[in-house]
C-alpha cells in the first residue's frame, strides 16, 4: 500500500487511534499528500454543505468505474468521500445504479449494432459511438438525447441499405483480394509503382504506369503493368461519407476496365493465363460499378468455366446477383 492508499484509508476511518493520528501527521509532511488531504477535506465540506450528490459527480463516477476518463479531472480527488456518501445515502445510490444501467444499455446497444454493420457489409469504415458518449453525459436527462442520436444512426444505415443497390457491395475492391506480384517487370518505373501503391499513393503509382506502358509498350510483359494500372484505377474508383451512401467514379471505373481488357489482348504467350482469369474477374467488378450487370455477369461465369483463382469468388457474387 502507498503513502496515498495509506492516507485516503486514514481519512475515511474517521476516529482515528493515537498512533493514527500521528502516522496521519507524519504522512502530511509530505506536499503531495497534503494536497491530496486538502482537496479531500474541502470536498467534504462541500458535499456535506448539500443532502445529495450532483447528477453530473454521479456521472463521473459511473465513467470512472466503467475505465472511462472523466469530464471533470477533478472528480478523481472526490472519488473516495463520493463513495463513502453513496454507502450512506440509498437515494444517490439509487441514482448511480440506474445511470450505471443506462450507461450499459446504451454501450451494449452501440457494440451490437456495429457488430450487425459487420456481417452486413463487406468494407465498413464507420465508427457508430458518438464522442460525447465516452465523454460524460451519460445521465438520466442526457440519455433521451442520446437514444435520439442512435436512431438518427439507425435511420441512416436503414437509408443507406434500401437506396443502395445491391450490386454495389460485389462492386468495392476488398482487402482481401491481395496484393501485387511483379511478375518479372523489373522497370524502375513498374518498381517506383509498387512503393507508391504500397504507400497508398495512388496518384503518383497511376503515373508510374502510365510511364511504364509509355515507355516500353514492346516488352512482353507489358500486360502486367495495364494489369495493375487498372487495379489501382478500381481501387481509387470508391467514394463513400464515413463507410456509407457508397457511389463510384464513372471515369475510373472505365478506365479500370480497359487496361483489363488491354491485359487480355496483349497476355497471349499462354504462360500466364490466370492474370487473364483475374482480369475477367475485376473486370466485372468494373462493369457493376458503371452498372452493366448482364456483362458483368458474363464476365463471372468466364472466371468460373476457365476455373480462375477467382472462381468461389465469383461464384458468390454471381448468386448474391441473381
Amino acid at each position: 500500500m502507498n503513502t496515498s492508499e495509506k492516507l485516503f484509508e486514514l481519512l475515511e476511518k474517521g476516529n482515528l487511534s493515537e498512533d493514527e493520528k500521528h502516522l496521519l501527521d507524519s504522512l502530511l509532511k509530505d506536499q503531495e499528500n497534503k494536497k491530496l488531504f486538502d482537496a479531500y477535506s474541502a470536498a467534504r465540506t462541500v458535499t456535506k454543505s448539500t443532502s445529495h450528490l450532483s447528477t453530473e459527480e454521479i456521472t463521473d463516477l459511473v465513467l470512472i468505474k466503467n475505465n472511462i476518463e472523466p469530464e471533470n479531472k477533478n472528480i478523481l480527488k472526490k472519488v473516495p468521500f463520493i463513495e463513502e456518501h453513496l454507502r450512506s445515502c440509498s437515494k444517490c445510490e439509487e441514482e448511480f445504479k440506474l445511470i450505471n444501467i443506462e450507461y450499459s444499455e446504451v454501450d451494449n446497444y452501440i457494440s451490437a449494432g456495429i457488430e450487425q454493420n459487420k456481417t452486413q457489409t463487406q468494407k465498413t469504415h464507420i465508427n457508430v459511438m458518438p464522442p460525447f458518449v465516452k465523454k460524460g453525459f451519460i445521465s438520466r436527462y442526457a440519455f433521451v438525447s442520446l437514444i435520439v442520436v442512435l436512431f438518427s444512426a439507425a435511420t441512416i444505415y436503414l437509408l443507406d441499405d434500401f437506396l443502395r443497390p445491391n450490386y454495389y457491395r460485389y462492386a468495392s475492391i476488398n482487402e482481401s483480394d491481395g496484393g501485387v506480384v511483379t511478375r518479372g517487370r523489373a522497370t524502375d518505373e513498374f518498381q517506383e509503382s509498387l512503393k507508391a501503391i504500397e504507400e497508398e499513393n495512388y496518384t503518383t503509382a497511376i503515373s508510374k504506369l502510365n510511364d511504364d506502358i509509355k515507355n516500353n509498350p514492346e516488352d512482353e510483359t507489358i500486360f502486367y503493368t495495364h494489369y495493375v494500372l487498372g487495379l489501382t484505377y478500381l481501387e481509387t474508383a470508391e467514394d463513400s461519407f464515413i463507410g456509407l451512401f457508397t457511389s463510384f467514379d464513372k471515369d475510373k471505373a472505365a478506365s479500370g476496365l480497359e487496361h483489363f481488357r488491354k491485359t487480355i489482348e496483349l497476355n497471349n504467350s499462354g504462360k500466364f493465363n490466370n492474370v487473364n482469369f483475374d482480369a475477367y474477374f475485376y473486370s466485372a467488378k468494373a462493369l457493376l460499378m458503371l452498372g452493366k450487370l448482364g456483362e458483368a455477369k458474363k464476365y463471372l461465369s468466364l472466371v468460373i468455366e476457365n476455373k480462375g483463382g477467382k472462381m468461389e469468388e465469383a461464384k458468390n457474387i454471381l448468386n448474391g446477383l441473381d
